[in-house]
């Protein structure tokens, strides 16, 4: 799923901060040692170690950046940072400690430091399960580096607190790692869910902005409505159809490659997509060449009509645009069937959970599917019907036709050409040819 995909790459980047993290904070603890050792050999080994960590860090981003999964990376980060603990708990166990540093040192303010830095470090990597189990296991880290302080005794400062203020001591870091722990693991489930719905949000306006315009969806968005998409059911709206087609396509592509038929289609189709968006029209399909177009869905309104037809004028001028392009590349022009009804049509989202399409349904639609098949017949190349005409209130020039018999209706439908160039048109002649053509 798209969701998934992309929650794994966000993912990814929280390892790789991660990682990045975890070398930054090594070298934090490293260069002092390094440089204010007072032991040679101390030096030495944190240098080592220092170098092996970030070397094994700097494994892990390779395999990561070789295309690994970022959650496989992760849990190994995960067993590194829980093997350098174990080193920690060995060398206060083994009593490897110079013996300059005393152990309630190392087990009470180094041990828990480290703890609650590995603690914040997998917080980074959008996985809760990371930051909670290093704190399990600081938690058992914590509790066995008091007990063994306690077994090999308290010397300094602490030798002289009463043994109450030192349980007191005690009690309060185990409190400390888990409150962090828990911190940052309830930090890091909250982001992670909070990411996953904003990329759910993210990947649902993405398709609506497939179907609808900018204007449509951030309608929708500011209204905080539901996406049409995930509706289930339909609608029963006023809308205006419409149906744009190249003409004579077939011919005009037979000789070419299928990228080059690709190429055309994509110019056209950017073309008339600005046009309809700026409409605040919404693409129910792309049928081949052809482009079916609503106008009052998934809002109706009271100007749809109007919009419809200023799209469909704006296409035509669209149209010339591009053909004067091709013109200046010596290509042939193009020329489109433009036809629009209105009515009752039920719109909704059909299909299954694995596949959902946004559409409408009814007479309507077959209507002005039949309408721009007259275009070519009729010699007009921008039709809309008697319905549409009469909802104009600011109409341009029309031009009403005889009525006609369409193919699949029992009623006779009225007819309006669009003036779009003051041409001659012989229409009127070819009414009866169409009658002809259309009718069963």
């Amino acid at each position: 799923m798209e969701i998934d995909r992309l929650l794994a790459e966000r993912e990814r980047r929280g390892v790789t901060t991660l990682l990045g993290a975890r070398a930054l904070f090594v070298l934090l603890l490293a260069v002092p040692d390094i440089l204010m050792a007072y032991q040679p050999l101390l030096a030495v080994l944190a240098l080592l170690s220092s170098l092996g960590w970030i070397a094994a860090n700097g494994f892990l981003y390779w395999r990561l950046r070789q295309g690994a999964s970022p959650t496989v990376i992760g849990a190994a980060g995960l067993l590194l940072d829980l093997i350098v603990l174990l080193v920690f708990m060995a060398i206060a166990g083994l009593d490897l400690l110079p013996d300059e540093i005393p152990v309630v040192f190392y087990t009470h303010i180094a041990l828990p430091l480290f703890l609650t830095a590995l603690i914040v470090l997998h917080g980074m990597a959008l996985r809760p399960v990371y930051p909670a189990i290093v704190t399990l296991c600081g938690l058992v880290a914590t509790g066995y580096g008091i007990w063994h302080a306690g077994q090999v005794g308290h010397d300094g400062m602490m030798a002289e607190m009463p043994a109450a203020l030192t349980r007191q001591i005690d009690v309060g870091l185990m409190v400390l790692v888990g409150a962090v722990g828990a911190g940052v693991t309830y930090t890091a489930h909250a982001a992670r869910r909070l990411l996953t719905e904003g990329l759910r949000a993210e990947a649902a306006n993405g398709l609506m902005r497939r179907y609808f315009s900018p204007q449509v969806v951030h309608g929708l968005e500011e209204g905080h409505r539901a996406s049409p998409l995930e509706e289930t059911g339909g609608r029963v709206l006023e809308t205006a159809v419409m149906f744009c087609d190249i003409r004579g396509f077939t011919k005009a592509t037979e000789h070419m490659a299928p990228a080059e038929v690709m190429g055309f289609l994509t110019s056209y189709h950017a073309a008339m997509i600005d046009v309809i968006f700026d409409h605040d029209g919404t693409i129910d399909k792309f049928i081949g060449d052809a482009i079916m177009v609503t106008f009052g869905t998934p809002q109706p309104g009271a100007d749809d009509a109007d919009r419809a037809v200023a799209a469909g004028l704006a296409m035509m001028a669209a149209l010339d645009r591009l053909n004067a392009g091709r013109a200046e590349r010596g290509e042939p022009p193009i020329a489109h069937d433009i036809a629009i009804h209105f009515g009752p049509v039920i719109a909704g989202s059909i299909g299954t959970d694995a596949r959902r399409e946004y559409t409408v349904l009814g007479d309507v639609v077959n209507t002005a599917s039949r309408m721009e098949g007259l275009c070519t017949v009729l010699n007009e190349p921008f039709l809309i019907s008697a319905d549409l005409a009469d909802r104009l209130t600011d109409p341009p020039r029309l031009r009403r036709l005889n009525p006609l018999p369409i193919r699949g209706r029992d009623q006779i439908l009225s007819l309006v050409a669009v003036e779009w160039h003051d041409t001659d048109r012989d229409a009127p002649d070819r009414v009866e040819e169409a009658v002809g053509a259309t009718a069963v």
